[in-house]
């Protein structure tokens, strides 16, 4: 297994943005001169045709090098708990992204910029349920249990990710956010999170991780080694407009659905239909990452037991 270095991808993304961002620069001085909503449209058409997946990295690693101010992360930790625990999706997937209104990620709400921390979410509770069998290998990430065996919190930068009076642990969806808010966030929430801090999340963990950006991106759709994914997608491949959205993709039983997808939570036959089918075909993959086992075989991952919504 390869490591995951972030920096690497960083400063490549950042090496191929600038040439990129001259280039658009360049042919954008044209439309300027035809006013300024018809450069608006020329540069949501320009952006998802024409700037390069690791561009695009290279954006979200800028905006991501400052998360957000403590104060605020403490805020929103104390409002997410709270909204969290009246919501009642402990242990479930998180599919409607629409119902968290109430939460917050760095200035906006969740509804709106959460669905990285979303998909890492679910991603974590596929995993430890043994919902998705990480490698197609069949290597399975074990749920951990109160029956005396020795169990291993997911601990965070920040924190740990478990904790309840009664015992039982869950992962957290608040404390994920602030996770995320601590190191990942990108522009204080106005752009999502950074899907490079996303693999840093689970190859920090131990987690069987690799990244898939341009070539190799469309390899691994056509032929996949895992059965955990995140994608990062532009809605529509040919307007910016439509916005990024991120979702989790779980494969099981020769099946792959989409968490989260603003769809219904479809089930598709392959991973690469998984792509072709989303928004219609409109969308176009920005990059991905594969999540499998974790590495240490001691580890455990706690949650408690998902209520199937299907």
């Amino acid at each position: 297994m390869k490591r995951f270095r972030q920096w690497k991808w960083s400063v490549s993304g950042m090496l191929v943005l600038l040439p990129e961002v001259l280039l658009l620069a360049v042919k954008a001085f044209p439309q300027l001169m035809q006013g300024k909503e018809q450069a608006k449209r020329w540069f949501l058409q320009y952006v998802p045709q024409h700037i390069s997946g690791r561009a695009v990295l290279g954006a979200f690693s800028l905006l991501s090098m400052k998360g957000a101010p403590s104060a605020a992360i403490k805020r929103n930790a104390e409002r997410n708990a709270q909204a969290w625990s009246r919501l009642g999706l402990q242990g479930q997937w998180v599919e409607h992204q629409d119902r968290l209104g109430e939460m917050r990620y760095g200035r906006y709400s969740a509804d709106y910029n959460a669905c990285e921390v979303i998909a890492v979410y679910n991603a974590l509770l596929a995993l430890a349920a043994g919902r998705a069998d990480g490698r197609e290998s069949g290597a399975q990430v074990s749920c951990g249990s109160a029956s005396g065996q020795k169990e291993e919190a997911l601990a965070g930068e920040s924190g740990t990710l478990a904790g309840s009076a009664s015992g039982q642990t869950e992962l957290s969806l608040p404390e994920l956010l602030s996770e995320f808010e601590h190191r990942g966030i990108t522009a204080g929430g106005a752009f999502g999170t950074s899907p490079l801090c996303i693999c840093r999340f689970f190859a920090k963990r131990e987690f069987d991780t690799a990244f898939f950006c341009g070539r190799s991106l469309q390899r691994e759709l056509a032929a996949p080694h895992y059965s955990v994914y995140i994608l990062t997608v532009y809605n529509d491949g040919r307007d910016l407009g439509a916005m990024v959205h991120t979702v989790c993709v779980t494969g099981q039983g020769g099946r792959f659905t989409a968490h989260n997808d603003y769809e219904g939570t479809r089930q598709y036959s392959s991973l690469q239909e998984a792509v072709r089918g989303y928004r219609a075909g409109r969308a176009k993959v920005v990059c991905m990452t594969g999540i499998g086992a974790r590495v240490r075989s001691s580890s455990w991952i706690k949650v408690e037991a998902i209520q199937d919504q299907s």
